[in-house]
């Protein structure tokens, strides 16, 4: 049995996300290369050198910023806003 995903209307609205430079004060998943672990080389616009070959893996922002691998306005709600045009936020 397939675990059912939320629909549009079950995720919280963006208005109980508090921003501050656009950075969510929730944590939320961030795809990224599985090589390099970066946001910029999945979204194209910094290519690693195994990005031709590599997946992709899900990670929490709060994990991505400990890492420290790439700036945060790389991974920001804002940026994957534009970007993906969605965030998924953690439970």
């Amino acid at each position: 049995m397939t675990e059912e995903k939320p629909t549009l209307s079950q995720l919280p609205p963006m208005s109980t996300v508090v921003m501050v430079n656009g950075m969510s004060d929730r944590d939320y998943y961030v795809t990224v290369c599985d090589a390099c672990r970066c946001a910029s080389c999945w979204h194209g616009e910094f290519l690693c050198q195994e990005s031709l070959t590599a997946g992709t893996v899900d990670v929490l922002a709060s994990v991505l910023r400990a890492e420290g691998r790439e700036h945060p306005g790389c991974f920001s709600v804002e940026k994957l806003m534009e970007v993906c045009g969605s965030v998924r936020y953690a439970p």
